[in-house]
This record gives C-alpha cells, structure tokens and sequence, in this order.
C-alpha cells in the first residue's frame, strides 16, 4: 500500500496517495504498535504528501512524530535520524525559518561527523 501510495504521490494524485498511506499507517500501527521504525517510516511518508500540498504545519508535526519514535528506539545517532533531520531541514527551508534550518543541518553535521 505504500509503495503505490508513493507512485500516486509522484503523479500528484494526492487523494489516492493519502488514502493508501494512511491505510498503511494505520496497519503498520496495529501490527508493530506505535513505537516502531516501520511505523515512523509511514508517518515520514505522510509527512512527504503533505509536504508536497503545502500542508506544512501538519508535515511537521508527522516528522516530529517519525523522529521522536526513531530516536527512542534506534538512538539519536541511527542513519535513519540523520535521514529523518534532514527532510526536517528541507520543510523549514520552504517555509522560511533559516535559523531553525541552519540549528538542524548543524545537528545533522555533527552526526555524520560523529559516524
């Protein structure tokens, strides 16, 4: 379901794509519960359609929610953080919060830094 929805997302179809993805989330959460990569990756999905409407205060509430479950159960050195941070980076660059941008690309920085 969410690869299909990702295909309606790249044709723009935005309906079709949120009504797969959000069936997909909702399996994924009943399957491995909420605190689960496999559900962090369907609510950064959703963050991705949303992003594309221009929805961006809900896309950054759904990253919010992907990197907060990421981080408490890979670590907040995981590459998927560093992924999850730097689509976060991109959302705050269109909406045109550069100090916010810079403070993330820096953590982002410092992580691949670390590795």
């Amino acid at each position: 379901l969410a690869n299909l929805g990702r295909i309606h997302l790249k044709r723009n179809e935005f309906a079709q794509a949120e009504t797969l993805m959000q069936k997909s989330s909702e399996i994924l959460k009943q399957a491995v519960g909420e605190d689960h990569p496999y559900y962090a990756s369907s609510r950064q999905r959703l963050s991705d359609l949303c992003c594309a409407r221009g929805e961006y205060q809900k896309a950054e509430e759904l990253i919010h929610e992907a990197l907060s479950i990421d981080e408490k159960v890979l670590g907040s050195e995981h590459p998927k953080v560093v992924e999850l941070l730097t689509s976060y980076a991109t959302l705050l660059r269109k909406t045109d919060r550069d100090a916010a941008d810079r403070n993330v690309a820096d953590r982002v920085m410092s992580l691949i830094i670390m590795s």
